[in-house]
């Protein structure tokens, strides 16, 4: 039953004020979030079988953690994990994570691809999975909390698995994970330009 899947929770921070903020995944269509959240409708897609798959979510409690004071969605139509999370100076949250399209059977996508943003560095899926990273404020401002969005992959498989701010700069932030792909993006001058073996793991600034 949809309305009833399963929640997982991989993330936690502390916002400026003491809330709790936590970042995951649900199959539940029914998931709570909150009036004025960024996304408040579910995307996963059921198959024939009734089997839904998922969305990342982000949520936030009051220092106490007695009230939910944000929730929402975050997602498309596939199989979105929200795999770390950062919470800056200024209250906004950083999420790195997993998107898995669904293909259909002429090879094109089924449904929406993850959300991104215009000035996003690479807004097009490039192959079975790739890493997202997601920046929004928690004002309750609806689709204007998220304030950056962007895909990171090749032409294979990627999995984000950390995420940290930069000390000197909450701006700039650090992503690790690995990739299956030869054609992962990278940069000038880095330590391993090339991909060597069946699994490498990457780091994106």
């Amino acid at each position: 039953n949809p309305t009833q899947g399963y929640e997982e929770a991989w993330a936690v921070g502390i916002d400026p004020a003491g809330s709790i903020v936590v970042a995951g995944n649900t199959s539940s269509l029914n998931f709570p979030t909150t009036s004025g959240a960024y996304d408040t409708i579910a995307s996963p897609y059921m198959d024939s079988q009734n089997n839904s798959y998922q969305d990342s979510f982000v949520a936030r409690f009051n220092p106490a953690g007695s009230a939910l004071t944000y929730s929402t969605f975050l997602g498309a139509h596939g199989i979105d994990y929200a795999q770390d999370l950062t919470v800056d100076s200024q209250g906004f949250v950083t999420v790195a994570g997993r998107t898995v399209p669904l293909l259909g059977g002429s090879g094109g996508f089924l449904g929406s691809p993850f959300p991104t943003t215009a000035n996003a560095f690479d807004r097009t899926l490039n192959g079975n999975a790739d890493v997202y990273v997601a920046r929004l404020k928690l004002d309750g401002a609806g689709t204007a909390d998220l304030k950056y969005s962007t895909l990171l992959g090749g032409n294979d498989t990627e999995h984000a698995t950390g995420i940290a701010l930069d000390p000197n700069n909450a701006t700039s932030i650090t992503i690790t994970g690995w990739t299956f792909s030869g054609n992962f993006p990278v940069t000038p001058g880095v330590l391993q330009p090339t991909h060597f073996a069946p699994i490498d793991t990457t780091m994106a600034f």
